[in-house]
């Protein structure tokens, strides 16, 4: 397995169609809204005989005092179902071979948000591999919804919960 860095946009968004449950936070997009704000971002993807098996998109968070961390919102994303054992092995191999691909970067810690219903059961079978895992509440909602900007501003207000 080897870690390959993207920095096109068309190949990105079609190693993006190939996941499972890719969303928005892993887009293009997405990383350019970080990029405008003077954050770096990293975009990796594990490849096996050049077929994609992961993919993170990866935002350079600061921690202050020089230190930083990565940030793969709604990430890593895979190619492959998660009830597979060898999923552990992916993530593990995209965590570590990302973090020593990027020579001007070392994060003190990778923060993932891997958007799958076997998160709770399968992240932590990456512990075996002697990583050390805590367990934080997401960063990101669990629920989005995209709405129709070109109603009134009125429209939209009623359509939303009283507390958004």
């Amino acid at each position: 397995m080897e870690i390959q860095l993207i920095d096109n946009k068309k190949e990105w968004q079609d190693i993006m169609l190939r996941m499972r449950g890719a969303s928005f936070l892993q887009s293009w997009e997405w990383g350019q809204v970080h990029v405008a704000q003077d954050k770096k971002v990293y975009r990796h993807v594990l490849l096996k005989a050049g077929r994609p098996l992961a993919a993170a998109q990866w935002i350079e968070m600061q921690l202050g005092l020089g230190r930083v961390y990565w940030l793969a919102p709604y990430g890593p994303v895979l190619a492959c179902a998660p009830i597979d054992e060898v999923y552990t092995d992916y993530i593990h191999a995209l965590l570590t071979q990302s973090v020593r691909s990027e020579k001007s970067s070392k994060p003190v810690f990778v923060r993932i948000e891997p958007r799958i219903e076997l998160c709770n059961e399968s992240i932590f079978l990456i512990a075996r591999h002697q990583e050390r895992l805590i367990s934080v509440s997401a960063v990101q909602p669990a629920d989005t919804r995209i709405i129709q900007l070109d109603q009134p501003e009125d429209v939209l207000l009623e359509s939303m919960h009283q507390k958004t």
